[in-house]
Formats: C-alpha cells, sequence, structure tokens
C-alpha cells in the first residue's frame, strides 16, 4: 500500500511539472536579417546578432544557458570551428539521434560520463542546403531544452 502512495505522488510531481512547463510563459526572439525565430523563457536575457543567439538567466556569452551557433555551407572555417566536436567527445558517453524540427530533419547528441553525472552536453545539429546550425544547451540539463530548439522557425 505505501508503494502504491509512493507512485501515486510521483506520477502527481511529473504531471504537475510537466504541466508548468507547458504553461511558463516565452518570449521569441525574432532575426529579420537572418530569416529565424525562437522562444526562450520570458525571464532570461536574450542577445543574437549575425555569429549566433544565446539567452540564460544573466547576460554575456559566458553566461548562456542554450545557444545556437550556424554557418553558410561556404565558410570551411566557420563549419570547422563550429561542428567539428570529435575531441570533446573523447571519454563521454554518447547518444544520437536523428529527431525532426519543423519538418527538418536533425542529429541530437547526448554527451554524459558515467564516472561524473554532473557532466551532462545536448548539441542539435540542423543542416539544410544554405546553413548549418548547432543549438547547444552549454552544459546545463534543463527539460526546456527541447522546447527552444523545437521553437526554432525559418
Amino acid at each position: 500500500m505505501k508503494l502504491h502512495h509512493t507512485l501515486m505522488a510521483l506520477l502527481f510531481c511529473f504531471v504537475c511539472t510537466a504541466g508548468m512547463a507547458q504553461k511558463e510563459e516565452w518570449k521569441t526572439y525574432k532575426n529579420k536579417k537572418l530569416g529565424y525565430s525562437v522562444m526562450y523563457p520570458k525571464e532570461w536575457k536574450a542577445k543574437g546578432g549575425e555569429n549566433g543567439f544565446y539567452c540564460g538567466k544573466e547576460s554575456g556569452f559566458g553566461n548562456a544557458e542554450f545557444m545556437i551557433m550556424w554557418s553558410d555551407v561556404t565558410d570551411q572555417d566557420r563549419i570547422d570551428f563550429i561542428f567539428n566536436d570529435a575531441d570533446f567527445y573523447q571519454g563521454y558517453d554518447v547518444q544520437r539521434e536523428t529527431i525532426t524540427i519543423n519538418g527538418k530533419e536533425a542529429e541530437r547528441i547526448i554527451a554524459t560520463k558515467s564516472s561524473n553525472p554532473d557532466l551532462y552536453s545536448e548539441i542539435v545539429i540542423l543542416k539544410t542546403p544554405e546553413k548549418w546550425y548547432k543549438f547547444e544547451n552549454a552544459g546545463v540539463k534543463d527539460f526546456r531544452f527541447q522546447r527552444f530548439y523545437e521553437s526554432f522557425t525559418f
């Protein structure tokens, strides 16, 4: 009987948390020059420009919790700089899966370390014929990251 009550309490907490995540107010950042928009938590600070977008509880790139970087497909140096992460994943347990963002196929990469559960990185890479986009959670495991990258539109 006690197990039943514990399971019911956990289920209730999960449902409440999931509901709060959907009801949380978000702002929309639009970059008309580059032709995209993305949503982020209303209480966060955000900054976007020609080289990327980042947002977090505090202002400044060093405090970014979610970010987007991109490159034109013709800029090989920038592609190498942003998307060449092979060395980063050494010693990590890496999971890769194909996902869809607004009808476009993307790759979701989660890197963790069993020896240190606090080390967590989640990256989504979306490639179009014109640009490559990289969404990062900046090492912060946050259930809102999925809503962030799924809100991205061209």
